[in-house]
């Protein structure tokens, strides 16, 4: 049976609220105290309903004039500043939030563009650099000592860490932006799974890991884009695999209901820390700075999910380990519009 979504309160909603503190802090104000003298004002509107009641049952004309006349006047002046007030508040909150959002985003655009061009720049004179480097480690520009191929060696892995990076800042970019659309294809996802854990042995092994595998023995057909998913779930396991300690033990499932397919990978690693449970699909957050990667993967897959209108939640307590769970349509060309 397929699983519901956690109900537990999502991140999303937890930095909205930060965000919206946030703003009202930048007001240099109380909004709160205006909000509720505007209120106080507006519930007289009651009383001033009952003063009309009366007034329709004895009108005359000396009502106009006379004590009730003039409490009634004051009453709807009170009640119309009442509304100006609170319309006023809630007009000046809302003109901070468009100009904090429109200046957050359109600079979170400038760095995000700023990144990608500095890393497209920077991906060939790296990708020479290595070439140059391995050759000359290999002894095909002449016979190196062992010292210089230790140097060599060094350098072709630093290297090698700064292409992962440029790629992965590239990857994020195409995906922020839209550029790396999403190609439907017909798929099975119990084919692509065993592949993808099958090409992560090697890590695994080098771990001594122990892989549970709890995957359908038929096939799961799903109209998706394929080499994303692939991605979601190289990051994923791989992600499970680093942060595990040697002879840790990892589970994989997948589960369908016909409408959604559900992935889960779990580990008995070292677990998420409070403080950066919200934060791990941000950019370039890492659990362990020891640990080698970008901070990217997480984040990436995140987007990927998110582009195919799926869902990613993490359970995770410290020192017992992490669950990754991701929801994803198995058609995608009802969404689509195909």
């Amino acid at each position: 049976m397929f699983r519901k979504f956690s109900n537990k309160k999502s991140n999303f909603s937890k930095g909205f609220h930060q965000d919206i503190k946030l703003i009202l802090a930048e007001l240099n104000e109380d909004p709160y105290r205006k909000f509720h003298l505007a209120f106080a004002l507006m519930s007289i509107i009651p009383l001033l309903v009952f003063l009309y009641v009366v007034a329709v049952e004895f009108f005359t004309i000396d009502v106009l004039v006379g004590k009730i006349g003039l409490i009634m006047f004051l009453t709807i002046i009170i009640t119309l500043i009442g509304y100006y007030v609170g319309y006023m508040t809630i007009r000046n909150i809302l003109i901070k939030i468009i100009a904090y959002a429109t200046s957050a985003r359109h600079s979170d655009y400038l760095k995000t563009t700023f990144v990608a061009t500095a890393s497209h720049e920077l991906k060939n004179p790296i990708a020479i650099l290595k070439s140059n480097i391995y050759n000359m480690k290999e002894g095909f520009l002449g016979e190196v000592s062992e010292q210089q191929s230790k140097v060599l060696q060094l350098c072709y892995d630093v290297l090698q860490r700064m292409t992962r990076l440029v790629t992965g800042l590239l990857d994020m970019y195409k995906v922020e932006d839209k550029m790396d659309g999403l190609l439907i294809t017909k798929c099975d996802l119990t084919s692509v799974l065993e592949k993808q854990l099958n090409e992560l042995e090697g890590l695994v092994n080098e771990k001594e890991h122990t892989l549970i595998r709890d995957i359908p023995k038929r096939k799961v057909i799903a109209w998706i884009d394929e080499g994303k998913f692939e991605r979601i779930v190289h990051n994923i396991v791989s992600n499970a695999v680093k942060y595990t300690p040697n002879k840790g033990t990892i589970k994989v499932s997948m589960f369908d209901s016909g409408e959604f397919v559900r992935f889960e990978c779990e580990d008995n690693g070292v677990g998420i820390p409070e403080d950066k449970k919200e934060r791990i699909f941000d950019k370039f957050v890492r659990l362990v700075h020891s640990k080698e990667g970008t901070g990217l993967g997480l984040a990436i897959t995140k987007e990927l999910v998110e582009l195919h209108n799926g869902k990613i939640i993490v359970e995770s307590e410290l020192q017992k380990g992490s669950k990754f769970i991701v929801i994803l349509p198995l058609d995608m060309r009802k969404l689509k519009g195909a």
